[in-house]
């Protein structure tokens, strides 16, 4: 059975939040980047401490390894976090639009959009050449200088009903002000 997407939408007085929760990936897939994310955490800590053991020199090639050991299994773990933990949370108010990305253990790619924005969804993915069902698009909320899209695809019925929510909460606000 394939999984969707989880989305939720929780409407307040001034404001609607947007979690999108990732769907998940399978446990093989998990193991097989822990696996490579370990080794690049722990074999440049096994090449540093035979280097002292055996006395080699230090040079800068060796610390640019290093430094490509961490990188890799920090991303690595980043990627496993996103895939199994992953949220993206839109607080979009009056006045602005923020946005963040949730590994559950950090946050990532904070994001405020200012007045006047727009909140639309697409349903083709520029990077990609099919999305995996007619049915299925992206949020997307833009300003005039910035532009935030969700990483995940979710049914066009769930996006729908988020944009109906923020433009009548948006037209019931102007007619407060008015």
């Amino acid at each position: 059975m394939d999984k969707e997407n989880h989305i939720e939408i929780i409407e307040s007085e001034n404001k609607v939040e947007c979690k999108i929760k990732n769907k998940g990936t399978s446990l093989i897939v998990v193991l097989i980047l822990g696996v490579f994310a370990l080794i690049g955490f722990i074999l440049p800590f096994a090449v540093f401490i035979s280097s002292f053991i055996y006395n080699f020199n230090i040079s800068f090639g060796f610390i640019i390894t290093i430094l490509i050991g961490f990188g890799t299994g920090y991303y690595l773990t980043k990627l496993i976090l996103w895939n199994t933990f992953g949220l993206e949370k839109f607080t979009i108010s009056d006045t602005k639009t923020d946005y963040y990305c949730d590994f559950k253990f950090f946050r990532s790619n904070k994001k405020t959009l200012n007045k006047p924005f727009v909140v639309k969804y697409i349903t083709k993915d520029k990077n990609t050449e099919n999305v995996k069902k007619e049915n299925y698009g992206r949020l997307v909320i833009e300003s005039r200088d910035n532009k935030v899209e969700s990483q995940f695809d979710l049914p066009i019925k769930y996006l729908e009903d988020l944009l109906s929510l923020v433009n009548d909460k948006k037209n019931r606000n102007n007619e407060y002000y008015k």
